[in-house]
């Protein structure tokens, strides 16, 4: 699964800027929602995180355990904002232009410990990108068009942003063979 976790270069609900560029770490732990994980449960799987442009994305693998599986049909089903837990490695006070903006700190560099869906993140336009299924790897005949070919030759049926809800003809999942939802649902942005 592929979520973007945080937008950068624009003022968050905190009132917080991330600069881009700013990523000092390459991997992080899941938290099954809101958090969870920092408050001290168990993790339910792990992510590698990249810059692309202005979005910081995390490339999220869920445990093959009870939780993980659950947590992974909730994002399914859900579609939820994404959160970061954090420290800051370096911030700076804002310039005045930056505080007419709204933004009361600017941090430069910060170490992401956490990636976590959430019901409603600091960050803007944060969501679900695309969902994953490896038992339909082989299965490229029945994805449906918005598909990521190269995803899928890498041994990952990926499929991005499905313009409605479509059953996958002839793949495991019209079979029941499976185990993650039979639909892939759009994605669906709340209002920032």
């Amino acid at each position: 699964m592929t979520a973007v976790v945080s937008s950068l270069g624009v003022v968050d609900r905190d009132s917080d800027l991330v600069l881009p560029g700013s990523l000092s770490t390459r991997s992080a732990y899941v938290s099954e929602w809101n958090h969870s994980a920092m408050k001290g449960d168990a993790p339910v799987g792990s992510a590698i995180l990249h810059e692309d442009g202005n979005r910081l994305i995390a490339r999220v693998t869920f445990d093959d355990t009870p939780r993980g599986r659950r947590a992974c049909q909730r994002v399914f089903d859900e579609r939820p904002d994404w959160s970061v837990g954090y420290d800051i490695v370096k911030d700076r006070e804002p310039t005045a232009e930056e505080r007419e903006r709204g933004v009361r700190r600017v941090i430069e560099l910060w170490a992401i410990k956490e990636v976590s869906p959430v019901d409603r993140g600091a960050g803007v336009s944060t969501g679900t990108w695309s969902a994953c299924c490896g038992s339909c790897a082989s299965e490229i005949a029945g994805l449906p068009p918005a598909v990521d070919v190269g995803a899928v030759a890498a041994g990952k049926c990926v499929a991005k942003r499905a313009p409605k809800r479509r059953k996958l003809a002839g793949s495991p999942h019209a079979t029941g063979a499976c185990k993650t939802p039979k639909y892939w649902k759009p994605l669906v942005r709340r209002p920032a």
